[in-house]
Formats: structure tokens, C-alpha cells, sequence
């Protein structure tokens, strides 16, 4: 009895096992020459790049390393013992099955608003051929009200780096630089722009009543508590 037993909490427990997730929903990545995917993610053309051991500063990763995931899909089905990272450069979403697993043994999820992921303590969602970019794009979901989201959209904008030539020089290394942009999401995509004014001009176009309250309590909108905040009150 305790045999069976066993065996049915195995078969529960692989339900919702990497395994068992339908393999269209998935693009196998290798890396042509068998080197580790990191360092071919460098450069567009996925080639090697001029200087091999120049310093990198920053990364094309949201979050490094492959951490514990959930997929989930609209029909409320979980998927879960994943290993995740969302790769902010291509914007895609990488699986492996074990932290231990080869580079060559990477998953990608292919897009699609059928999945939302939760990478730790993060969920994304997949909005396809918003206003913002034809093909779609991944979105951290800072707010999730039923009628109003407040989205974070990190880019990773990768600048070529220099080897000096002549001992008056300095190296100046490969760098992926950040750049953040918060949406509020409706009926339609709204991107909050980077100034003050902008951004209140952005929100009353929404609701005028909710200016008044960025007024009243002096709200700083660079903050993102206090646009999590806004979004509740526009909600």
C-alpha cells in the first residue's frame, strides 16, 4: 500500500513537471560551436566578438541565474519545478529543466499571452502587437487590478566596447545599460514618459480626480511605489 502510495505522489508531483509541457510551446536553443550561450549572447549577429576577453559591465539578464519558476497558463493550469531567467537583451523568456543542465539543454518559451510567468517573485506577462511593438513584448507586472495594470518594461541596450591601442588609452569595455519604462495599461498600452509633467499629462488623460491626488499628496512619480499607488487609484 505504501508502494502505491509512492508511486501516485510521483505521478501528481511530474503533472506539473517541465516534461510534461507540450513541446510546441518551446524553441530549442544551441549554441553553433558548443561554447557557453552567455558569451554569443554579446553581440546581434551571435558571432564572436573582435576581442574575446574584454571586461563586460552589466548584463543582458533580468535576474543571472536560472531561478525557481511557475508557468501558468489562462485555463489556470500550473507549471512548476522549472529554472527560469528572462533574458531583457531578446526579450525572451529561458528554461532549463535543472540549474545543473548544460547551456545546450536551454528552453525558450515561445511568446505567446497563453502563459504568464512567475520568475521568483516577479510575473511577466506577453502582450503581442501592442502600440508599443509590432511582434509584442514581455512586461513585469508591478500592478494587476481588473480593470487597470501598471507594467515595467526593462530594456538592455548593449554598447560595443573598445580595446586601447596605445598605452595613452584606456580599455573601454562591452556594457549593457539599463533603461526602465513604466506603462498603464486599460483598454489600450499608455507609456509613462520620463518627466514629471509628462506622466500627469498621461494620467488625467485616464482620470482627472487622481492628478488632484498626485497634487495633494505631493506624489513623486519617479517612484515606483507611488505609481503601484496611482495604479490602484486609477483601478
Amino acid at each position: 500500500m505504501k508502494l502505491i502510495f509512492t508511486l501516485l505522489t510521483m505521478l501528481l508531483l511530474s503533472s506539473n513537471n517541465f516534461a510534461q509541457l507540450p513541446v510546441e510551446h518551446f524553441d530549442k536553443w544551441r549554441s553553433p560551436d558548443g561554447r557557453n550561450i552567455d558569451f554569443l549572447y554579446i553581440s546581434d549577429s551571435k558571432t564572436t566578438p573582435e576581442y574575446p576577453k574584454i571586461k563586460i559591465v552589466g548584463s543582458p539578464f533580468e535576474n543571472n541565474t536560472f531561478q525557481p519558476a511557475i508557468l501558468k497558463k489562462q485555463d489556470g493550469t500550473l507549471f512548476s519545478q522549472l529554472f527560469m531567467r528572462y533574458n531583457a537583451y531578446y526579450d525572451i523568456m529561458e528554461i532549463k529543466n535543472a540549474t545543473s543542465e548544460p547551456d545546450s539543454l536551454i528552453m525558450i518559451l515561445k511568446k505567446s499571452p497563453e502563459f504568464t510567468v512567475q520568475i521568483k517573485d516577479k510575473h511577466y506577462l506577453f502582450i503581442p502587437e501592442s502600440n508599443i511593438d509590432e511582434v509584442g513584448q514581455y512586461f513585469e507586472v508591478l500592478y494587476n487590478g481588473k480593470k487597470t495594470q501598471l507594467l515595467k518594461k526593462t530594456t538592455k541596450i548593449f554598447v560595443e566596447g573598445k580595446i586601447a591601442r596605445t598605452s595613452f588609452e584606456k580599455d573601454f569595455p562591452h556594457r549593457f545599460n539599463d533603461k526602465v519604462t513604466y506603462f498603464i495599461k486599460d483598454e489600450n498600452l499608455k507609456a509613462l514618459p520620463s518627466s514629471n509633467s509628462k506622466k500627469i499629462a498621461v494620467i488625467e488623460s485616464i482620470n482627472k480626480e487622481v492628478v488632484d491626488y498626485i497634487k495633494e499628496k505631493n506624489l513623486n512619480l519617479n517612484d515606483e511605489n507611488s505609481l503601484i499607488e496611482i495604479a490602484r487609484l486609477l483601478n
